[in-house]
């Protein structure tokens, strides 16, 4: 009998020790596939700034705010921010250079 238990202890721990190596990898594969939650809001928050000051856009205004990470890149160019206004265009916002100083918009008109 405490020959059993000892094969029950070790394959419990075989298991837990491969279910937790699977969450690990799950978890470090999604935030290689989502990106970085810190840089994703940064490039928003920026992109939001300028809709609001340096744009003049009113909350009505616009309809839709996506953030994208694209498959092939560099980092920051990877992060991309897509905002559809109303009346039917889309501007898409990318950081301009590496030190994040400025965004290069692309206006799409409807």
């Amino acid at each position: 009998m405490k020959g059993k238990w000892r094969f029950i202890k070790k394959w419990l721990f075989i298991l837990y020790f491969i279910a937790s190596i699977g969450i690990i990898l799950y978890f470090t594969y999604q935030n290689y596939r989502m990106g970085n939650v810190e840089d994703r809001e940064e490039l928003l928050a920026a992109v939001i700034f300028d809709l609001y000051e340096v744009q003049s856009l009113t909350k009505e205004d616009v309809r839709d705010i996506e953030v994208f990470r694209s498959d092939a890149g560099i980092y920051p160019y990877f992060y991309n921010v897509l905002v559809t206004l109303e009346n039917g265009s889309a501007l898409s916002y990318t950081w301009g250079s590496p030190e994040k100083d400025y965004f290069d918009i692309d206006v799409y008109p409807k």
